[in-house]
């Protein structure tokens, strides 16, 4: 488990016991470790990387301080995007590698989830004090 979920861990004291038994502490992989966990994937599913791409992720990806939930993120976008059995440089910088691909994934949630009206009622509430904040699990109603 991740250290940043550990906190929420706390207040449980049988699965806190259970993890404090069982601890270890991992270092972050190599790059050695990560074309090895990148590649050995995608051929367990069929999947290719075409010449450099996997030198090119990895060059990114070694910029990157704990960049592993960025680099599972563009793994996924390039899976989506897959031609055949190959993932393509192209793609990779269609999405736009490891620092762009999260954010133009969220870019496009919001755009298609109508969010934006959503944030603009919200704040148009706030702004002529016609919300207020409510428990959890339970509607905002005005006032």
């Amino acid at each position: 488990m991740r250290a940043d979920f550990w906190g929420e861990c706390a207040p449980f004291p049988k699965l806190r016991l259970a993890m404090q038994q069982h601890q270890e502490l991992l270092a972050e992989m190599t790059m050695a470790e990560l074309r090895s966990a990148m590649e050995q994937q995608a051929a367990a599913v069929g999947l290719k990387f075409v010449a450099d791409l996997s030198n090119t992720i990895l060059d990114e990806v070694e910029e990157e301080p704990g960049a592993m939930p960025l680099l599972q993120h563009l793994l996924r976008e390039l899976w989506k995007r897959r031609h055949g059995r190959w993932l393509l440089l192209e793609e990779y910088k269609v999405v736009g590698g490891i620092r762009k691909a999260i954010a133009q994934t969220a870019e496009e949630w919001r755009k298609h989830s109508g969010l934006e009206q959503a944030f603009y009622l919200v704040h148009q509430g706030r702004a002529i004090g016609g919300c207020r904040s409510a428990p959890p699990g339970r509607s905002r109603q005005p006032e």
